[in-house]
Order: C-alpha cells, then sequence, then structure tokens
C-alpha cells in the first residue's frame, strides 16, 4: 500500500508534446513529495495507492463510531446519574430508546448541557414558549418505572442494565471517596 496518487503529465518542446511521464504524489507532514513512476509499473501503484485510500477510509470510519460509542455509553452513565433526580427531558428519553432498539452505535444524541445565550431574556428558551416547541419523539415520554434496582422490567429492558450501571457507580464512589 501506498500513500498519494498517480498524476499524469506531458511536457512540450517546441511543437512536440511528449510524454505521458507518470508521477506519484503524497503529502508527508505537509511537505508534497514526488516519485516517478515507469509505465509498466502504473497499473500496480494505482493498485496500491487505492488499497491504501480505501484502508485510510475505514480507519477514518472506525475513528467515528468509536467516538459514538464512547459518547453514547457517556450519555448512558449520565442518564443514569439523572434519573436519581428525576431530571430527565423528553429528547433523551427519545435517544434511550433509540438506543435500545439501533444499540450504541446509534447517531443523533442529543446535547447534555443546554446552550445558553448571552442577554436573551430568561423565557425565550422555555419550552412554554410557541416559538420553542418540545423535541418531537416517536413515542410519549415514559418516566423511568420504579422498582427496586436491578429488578428485571420487561416493558424496559435496559433497566436492569441501568441499576446495575448506576449500583456499580454508587460503590465506587463510595471507595474513592470515604471522608
Amino acid at each position: 500500500m501506498l500513500p498519494g496518487w498517480v498524476a499524469t503529465f506531458y511536457v512540450r518542446y517546441g511543437c512536440n508534446r511528449e510524454g505521458p511521464y507518470y508521477v506519484r504524489r503524497w503529502k508527508k507532514n505537509g511537505i508534497l513529495h514526488k516519485e516517478y513512476v515507469k509505465p509498466a509499473d502504473l497499473e500496480r501503484v494505482q493498485a496500491a495507492c487505492q488499497r491504501h485510500r480505501e484502508r485510510r477510509q475505514r480507519q477514518v470510519q472506525c475513528g467515528k463510531d468509536l467516538t459514538t460509542v464512547c459518547g453514547n455509553l457517556n450519555f448512558l452513565l449520565r442518564m443514569v446519574r439523572r434519573s436519581r433526580k428525576g431530571t430527565l427531558r423528553a429528547e433523551e428519553y427519545c435517544h434511550l430508546e433509540i438506543l435500545e432498539t439501533q444499540g450504541p452505535k446509534a447517531p443523533g444524541r442529543p446535547k447534555l448541557r443546554t446552550p445558553r445565550s448571552f442577554m436573551v431574556p430568561f423565557f425565550a428558551n422555555h419550552p412554554s414558549n410557541p416559538q420553542n416547541p418540545p423535541p418531537k419523539c416517536q413515542k410519549k415520554a415514559n418516566p423511568l418505572p420504579q422498582g427496586r434496582i436491578g429488578e428485571p422490567n420487561p416493558q424496559f429492558p435496559l433497566r436492569t442494565q441501568y441499576a446495575s450501571l448506576n449500583a456499580r457507580c454508587t460503590k465506587h464512589n463510595n471507595q474513592h471517596f470515604r471522608a
């Protein structure tokens, strides 16, 4: 696999046009490098460049998927902590439902912090404002069922996972932050 691309160029001497000449170009640390390619090696070099390009695209996609999964796991952890207080918003319930059906690679995670505008009246971002409607959700937002921690519930299969994660977080915090 070779980084870069293959370019073709011609050289003009007077009225004659000579070529084609082939050159592989690639950037490394912001510097453009070039290497001339023999016509006999052209197909091999082009195939190697194409393999490198496809591999790089797979690496970028894996990085994006990893970022999405880590963000969704962070989201789940924060939702467990917020559910203790009972302050989950409708869009957070919607994303929890999406995570339950599509798994941790589901895109479209809502922001954990609401954006604040400078010098805007308080009621401009309030949910009762008709210019700021609540987000549309596929299902109506249901509160998390009240029950014992770790108790299975067929209506909310992830409830057991949230509860066990919540119990582990509490145990971990109690071990590390004892006074």
